[in-house]
């Protein structure tokens, strides 16, 4: 009777350590699965974002190349074709922007003219009067300054907009710009020909909206008109 007694402790001891043996077992491999579904989903979550990083990246680039080719466009709405110069529309946008939240005690407008430009296309052809207005409009940016407003106002007709300067200052920059394209030899294929301007300028004090220049641009086109009269080749105030 002990001895049936004893085999069946240590029998029931057996079956004990056998299921807290197959439930350690359970259990580690349950821990087991937990980490690799854990390191599968730590893997998609990194996969994720690199994907969410990479699409934001793109996205950026997008973005800035749209901006940069609006820019573009935009930019070359506001220049003339020919010349590089800035064209009408550019001005009055211009002035719409910097009459907002100031206004300047005093500005200068000149109005340039090419001589005789209608000479030119008729004795040389178009594309020579071409080329005289792209090396009159590189020897204006060359003798004013870099923060005035240079514009191909239309035909052979430019405009020089000089915030906050008076009319002794333009007349200086005028006259330079004069004696500068009358002593350039332009050349036409291989000819050089002798190019004149003439020069309105006008000064108006206290401007403080767009009306105020475009009321200048008028009396400078009057200014230039009487340039004409007395014979071209020369600057009127």
């Amino acid at each position: 009777m002990l001895f049936t007694a004893i085999f069946c402790i240590i029998e029931n001891i057996d079956i004990i350590m056998w299921g807290f043996a197959i439930c350690v077992g359970l259990v580690i491999i349950s821990q087991l699965i937990t980490l690799m579904e854990n390191k599968r989903l730590m893997q998609l979550l990194i996969e994720s974002n690199n994907e969410l990083e990479y699409k934001t990246f793109e996205l950026e680039t997008i973005n800035r190349q749209l901006k940069k080719s609006n820019l573009a466009k935009e930019s070359q709405l506001n220049r003339d074709f020919l010349t590089g110069l800035h064209n009408r529309r550019y001005i009055y946008k211009k002035l719409d922007v910097l009459f907002k939240n100031k206004f300047y005690n005093k500005a200068s407008v000149l109005m340039i003219d090419i001589d005789y430009f209608k000479k030119i296309n008729d004795t040389y052809g178009h594309e020579a009067g071409d080329k005289v207005l792209k090396q009159v409009s590189m020897l204006m940016k060359l003798y004013t300054r870099t923060n005035d407003s240079l514009i191909r106002f239309g035909g052979e007709e430019f405009i020089c907009v000089l915030l906050d300067t008076d009319i002794s200052i333009a007349r200086d920059i005028a006259d330079r710009i004069r004696e500068k394209v009358e002593a350039y030899d332009f050349k036409i294929e291989c000819i050089k020909i002798k190019v004149t301007v003439s020069i309105g300028v006008s000064e108006a004090r206290l401007v403080k909206c767009k009306e105020d220049i475009e009321l200048a641009i008028k009396k400078a086109d009057k200014l230039l008109y009487k340039a004409k009269q007395l014979g071209r080749n020369q600057v009127c105030i």
